[in-house]
């Protein structure tokens, strides 16, 4: 197990979505529908700076989107080198893979926090 709590599944990182346990929303649609943003439903299980760091990538274009939809995202990263994070949404989990070193370790890294937030921005993953 990770520094932040998270068990690799298969390879993949999982991250269960807090959504039903107890956590107030932060918008009500129209209808009445709760709403909290996907990035901040998983904001925990990141450190402030690789939220930071993760946030100047995607803020800077760093992230190019190759596939998106409702329930999944396939990504580029450029970084140092350019990196591939994959992001499957499945009820209220969402897996996570990235091929850096800090995500190979069991790490929730900055490339795949780019992402959510690029992919959020772009309209996936809702």
């Amino acid at each position: 197990m990770s520094r932040n709590g998270l068990e690799p599944a298969s390879g993949m990182l999982k991250f269960v979505i807090p959504a039903k346990a107890g956590i107030q929303p932060v918008f009500r649609l129209a209808g009445g529908k709760d709403f909290m943003p996907l990035i901040q439903l998983l904001s925990r299980y990141f450190s402030r700076a690789t939220r930071l760091r993760g946030d100047n990538y995607a803020l800077s274009h760093r992230v190019e989107i190759l596939e998106g939809s409702e329930s999944s995202v396939e990504a580029e990263v450029s970084g140092s080198q350019a990196y591939f994070v994959s992001l499957e949404l499945n009820e209220d989990t969402m897996f996570a893979d990235c091929d850096c070193p800090y995500s190979e370790g069991g790490e929730a890294c900055k490339h795949i926090w780019a992402t959510l937030v690029a992919a959020e921005k772009q309209g996936y993953l809702g």
